[in-house]
């Protein structure tokens, strides 16, 4: 299963028992830093970067598509030894 974006991150966790009772994997593509824009409001920056965390968490797989991101996520998330893979656009 797989998985555009953080934004449901609070969820995942159910969401990932559910696919794994199926012998499913859950793959995540953590998208990029919108919990960095300013044009969000603080409630919704900090919503999504909680959710991210939760994400990088419960993934099996996370596929990034920027070398930056990957190294962000094993940077940002080592602690929880998250398993990356780098799969460029195009």
């Amino acid at each position: 299963f797989y998985i555009l974006a953080c934004r449901i991150g609070p969820f995942i966790h159910g969401i990932k028992k559910k696919i794994q009772a199926i012998g499913g994997t859950l793959l995540v593509n953590p998208d990029g830093h919108e919990w960095l824009r300013a044009k969000w409001s603080t409630p919704v920056r900090r919503y999504w970067k909680i959710s991210e965390g939760l994400m990088v968490k419960h993934a099996d797989l996370l596929v990034c598509d920027s070398k930056n991101i990957e190294q962000y996520i094993q940077e940002d998330y080592k602690q929880l030894q998250p398993k990356t893979t780098y799969i460029a656009y195009g």
